[in-house]
């Protein structure tokens, strides 16, 4: 299921509308036809990870009817652990902040169009405000 995510912003950043008013940052690096059969194939793989979303609540209803909660485990981050199986270290905190800051670094690179300058002034009057 991650993947297919990974799959769909991919998709999302290089698609354009019909009408050229919501492109995605990177869509400026295709050409108007190749962006619109991106933005083809991530409409349809946004049916894929709906898919993938309703395997997971089927598959925690079944677990749910055997008997086994994975609601609360995956909610709270605590679950029983078996006797003889240690449980995991958590890492440290200057290490989760700075990956957090790197994955913000990052997006905003990518959704800035991979400029570290402002974009250019829209040609259509009235769509830079």
């Amino acid at each position: 299921m991650l993947a297919v995510l990974v799959i769909q912003v991919a998709l999302g950043l290089f698609s354009i509308d019909i009408d050229s008013l919501q492109p995605g940052p990177l869509a400026r690096f295709l050409s108007f036809d190749d962006a619109r059969a991106v933005a083809h194939v991530h409409h349809l793989v946004f049916w894929v990870v709906v898919g993938l979303i309703a395997l997971h609540l089927v598959a925690i209803a079944i677990y749910a009817a055997r008997g086994r909660n994975l609601t609360t485990p995956m909610l709270s981050g605590r679950a029983e652990i078996a006797e003889g199986v240690a449980p995991p270290r958590a890492a440290p905190l200057w290490r989760a902040i700075v990956i957090a800051l790197a994955a913000f670094a990052l997006a905003w690179f990518v959704g800035h169009g991979l400029r570290l300058t402002p974009a250019p002034a829209s040609p259509i009057s009235g769509l830079d405000s």
